[in-house]
Protein backbone atom coordinates (compact mmCIF):
# COMPACT_ATOMS: atom_id res chain seq x y z
CA UNK A 1 0.00 0.00 0.00
CA UNK A 2 1.46 3.30 -0.68
CA UNK A 3 -0.11 6.56 1.03
CA UNK A 4 1.45 9.14 -1.05
CA UNK A 5 -1.43 12.13 -2.31
CA UNK A 6 -3.15 11.12 -5.58
CA UNK A 7 -4.30 13.69 -7.98
CA UNK A 8 -7.38 13.11 -10.86
CA UNK A 9 -7.86 14.52 -13.92
CA UNK A 10 -8.73 13.66 -17.77
CA UNK A 11 -5.63 14.04 -20.35
CA UNK A 12 -5.32 17.70 -21.33
CA UNK A 13 -3.48 16.80 -25.05
CA UNK A 14 -3.21 13.38 -27.23
CA UNK A 15 0.57 13.16 -25.70
CA UNK A 16 -1.19 12.62 -22.53
CA UNK A 17 -3.87 10.33 -24.02
CA UNK A 18 -1.07 8.44 -25.55
CA UNK A 19 0.94 7.99 -22.31
CA UNK A 20 -1.95 6.95 -20.41
CA UNK A 21 -2.75 4.43 -23.17
CA UNK A 22 0.76 3.00 -23.10
CA UNK A 23 0.11 2.50 -19.16
CA UNK A 24 -3.11 0.93 -19.45
CA UNK A 25 -1.52 -1.57 -22.50
CA UNK A 26 1.33 -2.63 -20.49
CA UNK A 27 -0.57 -3.44 -17.41
CA UNK A 28 -3.59 -5.30 -18.91
CA UNK A 29 -1.08 -7.13 -21.47
CA UNK A 30 -3.01 -5.75 -24.33
CA UNK A 31 -2.75 -7.18 -27.48
CA UNK A 32 -2.94 -6.00 -30.84
CA UNK A 33 -6.08 -8.08 -31.48
CA UNK A 34 -7.73 -5.87 -28.84
CA UNK A 35 -11.11 -3.69 -30.26
CA UNK A 36 -9.95 -0.45 -28.31
CA UNK A 37 -6.74 0.91 -29.56
CA UNK A 38 -4.63 4.05 -29.19
CA UNK A 39 -6.70 5.17 -31.74
CA UNK A 40 -9.98 4.77 -30.31
CA UNK A 41 -8.85 6.95 -27.57
CA UNK A 42 -7.65 9.29 -29.41
CA UNK A 43 -11.02 9.94 -30.77
CA UNK A 44 -13.02 9.95 -27.84
CA UNK A 45 -10.52 12.61 -26.64
CA UNK A 46 -11.68 14.72 -29.67
CA UNK A 47 -15.34 14.36 -28.33
CA UNK A 48 -15.43 13.09 -24.84
CA UNK A 49 -12.42 13.79 -23.10
CA UNK A 50 -14.05 13.72 -19.33
CA UNK A 51 -14.26 10.04 -20.17
CA UNK A 52 -10.48 9.64 -19.88
CA UNK A 53 -9.57 9.52 -16.62
CA UNK A 54 -6.49 9.26 -15.04
CA UNK A 55 -4.93 9.26 -11.30
CA UNK A 56 -1.09 10.20 -10.95
CA UNK A 57 1.42 10.16 -8.01
CA UNK A 58 4.10 12.78 -8.15
CA UNK A 59 3.45 13.34 -12.18
CA UNK A 60 3.39 9.73 -12.30
CA UNK A 61 0.33 7.54 -13.96
CA UNK A 62 -0.79 4.85 -11.23
CA UNK A 63 -4.35 4.41 -12.61
CA UNK A 64 -6.61 5.13 -15.28
CA UNK A 65 -10.29 4.64 -16.05
CA UNK A 66 -11.00 5.23 -19.86
CA UNK A 67 -14.60 5.14 -21.18
CA UNK A 68 -16.27 5.59 -24.36
CA UNK A 69 -20.09 5.72 -26.13
CA UNK A 70 -20.86 2.01 -26.24
CA UNK A 71 -19.99 0.48 -29.70
CA UNK A 72 -21.62 -2.58 -28.86
CA UNK A 73 -25.34 -1.57 -28.61
CA UNK A 74 -25.99 1.22 -30.80
CA UNK A 75 -29.73 1.16 -29.92
CA UNK A 76 -28.60 2.64 -26.00
CA UNK A 77 -27.49 6.23 -26.79
CA UNK A 78 -27.24 6.85 -23.42
CA UNK A 79 -24.82 3.99 -22.39
CA UNK A 80 -21.34 4.18 -21.56
CA UNK A 81 -18.89 1.54 -22.07
CA UNK A 82 -16.41 1.27 -19.14
CA UNK A 83 -13.39 -0.46 -21.52
CA UNK A 84 -10.27 -0.54 -19.09
CA UNK A 85 -10.14 0.35 -15.69
CA UNK A 86 -6.66 -0.57 -13.87
CA UNK A 87 -4.79 0.68 -10.91
CA UNK A 88 -0.61 0.09 -10.75
CA UNK A 89 0.15 -2.51 -7.89
CA UNK A 90 2.06 -0.71 -6.17
CA UNK A 91 -0.70 1.58 -5.56
CA UNK A 92 -3.90 -0.76 -5.48
CA UNK A 93 -5.48 -0.83 -1.94
CA UNK A 94 -5.91 3.09 -1.64
CA UNK A 95 -9.49 3.53 -3.29
CA UNK A 96 -8.04 4.50 -6.30
CA UNK A 97 -10.43 2.16 -8.24
CA UNK A 98 -12.81 3.67 -6.87
CA UNK A 99 -12.47 6.60 -7.03
CA UNK A 100 -11.73 6.75 -10.71
CA UNK A 101 -15.09 5.04 -11.13
CA UNK A 102 -16.32 7.64 -9.29
CA UNK A 103 -15.36 10.42 -11.45
CA UNK A 104 -15.95 8.65 -14.17
CA UNK A 105 -19.77 8.15 -13.20
CA UNK A 106 -19.80 11.88 -12.41
CA UNK A 107 -18.16 13.22 -15.52
CA UNK A 108 -20.33 10.44 -17.48
CA UNK A 109 -23.83 11.91 -15.83
CA UNK A 110 -22.85 15.47 -16.74
CA UNK A 111 -22.35 14.92 -19.96
CA UNK A 112 -26.24 13.32 -20.32
CA UNK A 113 -25.36 9.92 -20.11
CA UNK A 114 -27.83 7.48 -18.06
CA UNK A 115 -25.85 4.16 -17.47
CA UNK A 116 -22.48 2.30 -17.40
CA UNK A 117 -21.58 -0.84 -18.58
CA UNK A 118 -18.45 -3.11 -18.56
CA UNK A 119 -17.05 -6.59 -18.35
CA UNK A 120 -15.22 -7.46 -15.03
CA UNK A 121 -12.15 -9.90 -15.33
CA UNK A 122 -12.66 -12.57 -12.94
CA UNK A 123 -12.20 -12.13 -9.43
CA UNK A 124 -12.74 -8.53 -9.93
CA UNK A 125 -16.63 -9.07 -9.68
CA UNK A 126 -16.49 -8.23 -5.46
CA UNK A 127 -15.06 -4.80 -6.41
CA UNK A 128 -18.16 -3.93 -9.28
CA UNK A 129 -20.68 -4.97 -6.86
CA UNK A 130 -19.34 -2.91 -4.04
CA UNK A 131 -19.92 0.02 -6.27
CA UNK A 132 -23.28 -0.60 -6.97
CA UNK A 133 -23.08 -2.78 -10.52
CA UNK A 134 -25.48 -5.48 -11.10
CA UNK A 135 -24.02 -8.40 -13.02
CA UNK A 136 -26.04 -9.78 -16.41
CA UNK A 137 -25.16 -13.18 -17.69
CA UNK A 138 -23.81 -13.27 -21.65
CA UNK A 139 -23.79 -16.54 -23.53
CA UNK A 140 -22.64 -17.07 -26.93
CA UNK A 141 -21.82 -19.45 -29.28
CA UNK A 142 -21.14 -20.28 -32.97
CA UNK A 143 -24.61 -22.03 -33.31
CA UNK A 144 -27.77 -20.57 -34.99
CA UNK A 145 -30.15 -23.35 -34.17
CA UNK A 146 -29.89 -23.08 -30.13
CA UNK A 147 -31.62 -20.08 -29.00
CA UNK A 148 -35.14 -21.52 -28.53
CA UNK A 149 -33.29 -24.15 -26.33
CA UNK A 150 -31.09 -21.31 -24.67
CA UNK A 151 -34.70 -19.77 -23.35
CA UNK A 152 -36.11 -22.56 -22.25
CA UNK A 153 -32.85 -23.25 -19.80
CA UNK A 154 -32.81 -20.19 -18.78
CA UNK A 155 -36.59 -19.18 -18.37
CA UNK A 156 -36.22 -18.30 -14.70
CA UNK A 157 -34.18 -14.58 -15.67
CA UNK A 158 -35.65 -11.80 -17.97
CA UNK A 159 -33.92 -11.60 -21.18
CA UNK A 160 -31.88 -8.49 -22.04
CA UNK A 161 -31.33 -9.31 -25.14
CA UNK A 162 -31.47 -12.14 -27.64
CA UNK A 163 -29.94 -12.53 -31.28
CA UNK A 164 -28.80 -14.20 -33.88
CA UNK A 165 -25.91 -12.49 -36.40
CA UNK A 166 -23.34 -13.58 -38.41
CA UNK A 167 -23.29 -16.99 -37.25
CA UNK A 168 -23.48 -16.40 -33.66
CA UNK A 169 -26.11 -16.59 -30.84
CA UNK A 170 -25.80 -14.63 -28.24
CA UNK A 171 -28.41 -14.27 -24.95
CA UNK A 172 -28.47 -11.23 -22.51
CA UNK A 173 -30.10 -12.11 -19.21
CA UNK A 174 -30.68 -9.53 -15.92
CA UNK A 175 -29.44 -12.61 -13.55
CA UNK A 176 -28.06 -9.02 -10.93
CA UNK A 177 -25.63 -11.44 -8.94
CA UNK A 178 -23.38 -14.19 -10.63
CA UNK A 179 -24.71 -17.76 -11.45
CA UNK A 180 -22.85 -20.65 -11.24
CA UNK A 181 -25.57 -23.50 -11.29
CA UNK A 182 -26.32 -21.65 -14.54
CA UNK A 183 -23.00 -21.38 -15.77
CA UNK A 184 -22.75 -25.45 -15.22
CA UNK A 185 -26.21 -25.79 -16.40
CA UNK A 186 -25.58 -24.06 -19.91
CA UNK A 187 -21.66 -25.10 -19.91
CA UNK A 188 -22.49 -28.56 -19.57
CA UNK A 189 -25.10 -28.06 -22.68
CA UNK A 190 -23.12 -26.19 -24.84
CA UNK A 191 -19.37 -26.57 -24.16
CA UNK A 192 -18.36 -25.01 -27.06
CA UNK A 193 -19.92 -21.22 -25.53
CA UNK A 194 -18.49 -18.43 -24.09
CA UNK A 195 -19.87 -17.33 -20.86
CA UNK A 196 -18.95 -13.69 -19.08
CA UNK A 197 -20.67 -11.18 -16.98
CA UNK A 198 -21.08 -7.80 -18.37
CA UNK A 199 -21.74 -5.84 -15.10
CA UNK A 200 -23.96 -2.08 -15.71
CA UNK A 201 -25.37 0.56 -13.31
CA UNK A 202 -27.96 3.31 -14.17
CA UNK A 203 -26.75 6.82 -13.23
CA UNK A 204 -29.41 8.69 -14.07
Amino acid sequence: MNKTKITYGFPQSKEEVKSAYRFVQQLLEIKLTHPRQEEYYLDVFETLPSLLIVAKSQESIVGCAFGSKNPFNKEEIGEILIGELCVHPNFQGNNIGKTLLTRLETNAKKEGFTALILGARRGAEPFYFKCGFSANFFFQIENTNCLEELKKLTIKYPIRKAEIDEGWTRLTLETINMVPKLEQQISARFPDGYIHYAFTKKID
